[in-house]
């Protein structure tokens, strides 16, 4: 059975899903009153939270399931990162669903996404912001580049008593190649199973707390090819901040990747959406080991990804009003190690010894407030400010290199939802201002200037201001109290660099059942 058998199966699987009756009282609830449930915001402020399957057993009252059909385009004049290119089309397919029967709860998601880009440049490899620093770059790049994306995710929580469980899982798989010289042919897939459990009873029964762990797979086929005979560029193998393998620079562009993950949770929240305090801690990790094909599976580099997070706020509903409070702290390590080689027997080279000499340290502190007011059960009015502070310190070791940045960055949400009658109407805006921006960069050692154009733009980018934009409206007529189309369109635009800006636009058109 090939590829695309496989996938309208499970499209197909997932539809079936969605269309799956809930229980009789649930089911008799008219669509716009599903919807205004899962439009609120109270129910993912604390994002934390729900990373434990089990959790989301209540997440909702009601079932609610989205199909839809999307397009979205977006330029930059200069992208702020080169190697995600310069303009893209994309053009795809989703469903999600959320369904409550008795003590059951299911959740699933199938995503299908077929890209266009223009002009990526300084990465031939999938999956970048994962891989960075060891990925595959060139001097010429550029061109169009299609992608291919599949996302599937399902998962259920079962009640039983005062326990609840649950269990989570995602796979996502992309395929991503060139038509002209250089020719990438990547193909990627990564898995991610996640179980946990949740009881209540806690705090004289007012609370419930719950923990999970997870498993996650990454692999990928990292492939680039020349047609062109009488002229070949070279193929660096990158290591970070302008750096490259300097001993397999050439023409060594066969690899591969593998990775292996662990993450873990635990929670701590009130019972039925109580008042009361919300808090989530959360750590993972991921080891992904870089080898070359060419050179009999030759283990390059091993990337490192470290990330732990702290979540806790309270949440309180009055009469019409909710107001809640947050605090969290998300610290992401990312760290690379270079193994060294003897001379080469047979063309298999020997392991003699190995290095860590890439480094990235992330850290967020971030601290918000939500106000949502309903004056009736067909409006809802909601605003949220946050307040938060970047920090990234970005080292290589010989020859000593830094790039050390922080910033402040401010943002309003604003959102406002109405019925009337059969129609639902939905607008939404965000802005994000980025503020207070110091960056500071050394770099010693020789400098190959045909792989230090991402390094100067990253640090251009870190050391001026910039303002996010998005502006959201969605309108939905209900045919009857079952269905409901929808059509949306989403706009935004990014201003950085003093002068540099970029658009996107996405268009999306669906039902709601």
């Amino acid at each position: 059975m090939n590829v695309d058998k496989i996938i309208l199966r499970l499209l197909a699987a997932v539809f079936l899903v969605g269309c799956w009756k809930a229980v009789p009282a649930q089911a008799a609830e008219e669509i716009k009153e599903r919807q205004m449930e899962h439009l609120s915001d109270t129910r993912s402020w604390f994002q934390g939270v729900y990373l434990n399957p089990a959790m989301q057993w209540d997440r909702y009252r009601y079932s609610l399931n989205r199909l839809g059909i999307t397009g979205e385009y977006s330029r930059a004049t200069t992208p702020q990162q080169p190697e995600h290119g310069d303009k893209a089309t994309v053009m795809g397919a989703d469903i999600d669903a959320f369904l409550r029967k008795k003590s059951v709860s299911l959740w699933g998601m199938a995503r299908y996404g077929n890209a266009r880009m223009s002009h990526v440049a300084y990465s031939e490899t999938t999956d970048f912001d994962l891989l960075y620093p060891y990925v595959m770059a060139d001097t010429i790049g550029g061109g169009t580049s299609r992608k291919e994306s599949y996302d599937f995710m399902g998962g259920f929580a079962c009640r039983k008593n005062l326990y609840t469980v649950g269990l989570q899982g995602r796979y996502t798989a992309q395929l991503e190649y060139r038509t002209v010289d250089p020719r990438p042919k990547n193909l990627s897939g990564y898995l991610r199973l996640n179980v946990g459990a949740v009881r209540s009873g806690f705090f004289n029964k007012t609370y419930e707390g719950g923990f999970s762990v997870g498993f996650r797979r990454y692999k990928q086929t990292n492939e680039i090819e020349f047609y062109n005979e009488t002229s070949r560029p070279v193929v660096y193998h990158l290591t970070g901040l302008g750096m490259d393998y300097y001993r397999f620079r050439g023409s060594y562009s066969s690899t591969y990747y593998k990775g292996l993950g662990w993450n873990a949770t635990l929670e701590l929240r009130p019972v039925a959406y109580r008042n009361g305090i919300y808090a989530s801690l959360g750590y993972a990790c991921q080891s992904t080991e870089k080898i070359i094909s060419d050179l009999n599976e030759l283990p390059l580099t091993e990337l490192n990804l470290r990330q732990q997070a702290l979540e806790i706020g309270y949440l309180h509903r009055s009469g019409r009003s909710t107001w809640g409070v947050k605090l969290s702290e998300t610290c992401d390590d990312r760290r690379g190690t270079e193994n060294i080689f003897g001379s080469a027997k047979d063309n298999i080279y020997p392991k003699i010894a190995s290095g860590r000499r890439y480094r990235e340290l992330r850290y967020d502190l971030l601290a918000g407030i939500l106000y949502q007011y309903r004056p009736a059960g067909t409006a809802i009015y909601g605003i949220s400010l946050v307040q938060q502070y970047r920090n990234v310190r970005e080292t290589y070791v010989v020859p000593w290199r830094k790039m050390y940045s922080s910033a402040q960055v401010s943002a309003l949400s604003l959102k406002g939802v109405w019925q009337r009658k059969r129609w639902l109407w939905q607008t939404s805006a965000r802005l994000n201002y980025v503020w207070g921006c110091q960056c500071d960069m050394v770099l010693n050692g020789n400098i190959n200037e045909s792989m230090m154009a991402p390094v100067y733009r990253r640090y251009a980018l870190y050391g001026n201001k910039r303002c996010d934009t998005q502006l959201r409206a969605e309108v939905g007529y209900a045919v009857n109290r079952s269905y409901s189309l929808f059509v949306a369109v989403d706009w935004q635009y990014a201003h950085y660099m003093k002068t540099r800006h970029a658009n996107l636009i996405h268009l999306s058109l669906g039902m709601d059942f």
